[in-house]
């Protein structure tokens, strides 16, 4: 799981769990107020008094008001960045049929089978929207020779799956050995 995911989930499941703690306590509130009892948790009756009294251009006003844009907005661009894609689609060949591929099998895949490779001792793959970064190590102390052919087999590979939108095979090899 990426880091944004983790991050919009935890954030996520944070503000859920306030806003039913904040509910229930709400709720225990109103049910205090209506039957003339004191308030248990939330000082009800002191905030709604500081509410009435408090103009707009306070500057408690003012900085509670920026802090819940900037916690909106935090959230808002939580939600719009952009993620990899969790499937890969396949092309319609049979008329009808939608199919598609899951993107870390995808990548486990590609990575073993580009373990294969003449020069190569070990690989990652990972599916950005667009391309396939293939990372490879070769103990070779050349490694452009290396880096063309792993990413004509990455290449080959991924034509191979009939994806609806082709992804371009980049490589970035390094070598074991020093100097």
């Amino acid at each position: 799981m990426d880091a944004v995911r983790t991050t919009n989930r935890i954030v996520s499941a944070l503000l859920a769990v306030a806003l039913v703690v904040g509910g229930v306590l709400v709720a225990i509130e109103v049910i205090l107020a209506s039957l003339d009892r004191d308030p248990w948790v939330l000082p009800h009756e002191g905030w709604a008094r500081d509410a009435s009294e408090t103009v707009y251009t306070d500057r408690s006003a003012r900085i509670l008001f920026l802090v819940l844009a900037v916690v909106g907005l935090a959230l808002l661009l939580l939600e719009l960045l952009r993620r990899r894609p969790p499937a890969l689609q396949l092309t319609d060949r049979d008329g009808g049929v939608e199919a598609d591929l899951d993107r870390r099998g995808v990548e486990k895949w590609l990575a073993t089978r580009l373990t294969g490779v003449e020069g190569v001792a070990g690989t990652k793959a990972k599916i950005t929207r667009r391309a396939v970064e293939v990372k490879a190590q070769t103990p070779q102390r050349d490694v452009g020779d290396v880096q063309r052919r792993l990413e004509g087999a990455a290449q080959e590979n991924l034509d191979q799956l009939g994806l609806a939108q082709p992804l371009r095979a980049r490589a970035k090899v390094t070598s074991r050995r020093s100097g």
